[in-house]
């Protein structure tokens, strides 16, 4: 079991790091010389993470309670801020990436179904949508199209099956 838990644990350090390759980002999060911290054991007051009684600073991570994801959280200054990642459990296989700032998504979303494909992907904007956004169903076809300004709904495009 442990070796398993070890097994995953790199898997998942190596695919965050791919993940962070192909959304463009330019400096290269280190994982191997991370220290990956249980979310549990963060303290949170007034929007600020602690842990063991100092500003949280590092990368968590911490399985839903239902056991359906694994996620992966970047912390500076003890808000989350940088590449934010869910994997689907037991696939493995990843369920979202996005950015956070000052605890708000914020940046480049990208959400996929439990077979790979892409489900959805836009911009948030301190927390709502902004842009242009795009819905697929599951075999990959596009169905929706809207367009946001921050958090605004501008415009919408359903495609009909």
């Amino acid at each position: 079991m442990r070796y398993n838990i070890l097994i995953f644990t790199y898997l998942a350090n190596f695919i965050f790091i791919i993940g962070c390759n192909n959304l463009g980002e330019n400096r290269m999060i280190d994982l191997e010389k991370s220290v990956i911290t249980d979310c549990k054991f963060l303290f949170e007051r007034q929007n600020v993470a602690y842990l063991e009684g100092k500003i949280f600073e590092g990368l968590c991570s911490q399985i839903s309670i239902d056991k359906k994801f694994k996620e992966f959280r970047r912390y500076k200054n003890g808000q989350k801020n940088g590449k934010q990642l869910s994997f689907f459990l037991p696939e493995e296989t990843i369920h979202y990436i996005g950015f956070s700032k000052d605890n708000m998504i914020h940046g480049k979303f990208r959400e996929f179904f439990r077979n790979g494909n892409l489900y959805q992907k836009g911009k948030m904007f301190r927390g709502t949508y902004d842009g242009i956004w795009k819905v697929y169903s599951e075999n990959g076809d596009l169905k929706e199209r809207y367009t946001y300004s921050k958090g605004e709904l501008l415009r919408s495009n359903i495609n009909e099956e």
